[in-house]
């Protein structure tokens, strides 16, 4: 079992009064399939979520094109605990790492993102974090 595991970062998918729109939904699949692109198909993946509906219905979309054995709400992923984000993040990675998970995806909102070198996302863009320096997946 490693210790460690493949990170990767999404902005939720364009929305209309809260709710994930048709473009939203769209731009949601797109970041699932490079996710799975980049994977190559491999890896037991969880899906951390915040609990903005968007977000999670973001994940619902992205989940159809991964191989997700969890889907994990976590609360320090929405603004309230912003200014925690790095150690929270730290320790779910870590905890997720440890628990055999290779492949974590992060779905949250700019605010949040911004913190983790994830600077000026377009909806549903993904990102993989490689050696420390967060790279956008094409």
């Amino acid at each position: 079992m490693k210790n460690t595991a493949n990170v990767f970062f999404v902005r939720y998918g364009s929305y209309v009064n809260g709710f994930l729109s048709k473009k939203g939904e769209q731009e949601a699949a797109k970041a699932g399939k490079k996710i799975f692109k980049y994977l190559k198909g491999e890896g037991a993946t969880v899906i951390v979520t915040s609990p903005l509906t968007r977000a999670v219905q973001t994940t619902s979309v992205m989940a159809k094109y991964l191989r997700v054995e969890l889907i994990q709400t976590e609360n320090f992923l929405n603004y309230e605990v912003y200014c925690n984000r790095k150690k929270n993040f730290e320790r779910v990675k870590s905890s997720l790492a440890k628990a055999g998970y290779e492949n974590i995806v992060f779905v949250s909102h700019q605010p949040i993102l911004d913190g983790f070198g994830v600077m000026g996302s377009g909806t549903g863009d993904a990102y993989v974090l490689i050696k420390g320096v967060v790279k956008k997946l094409k």
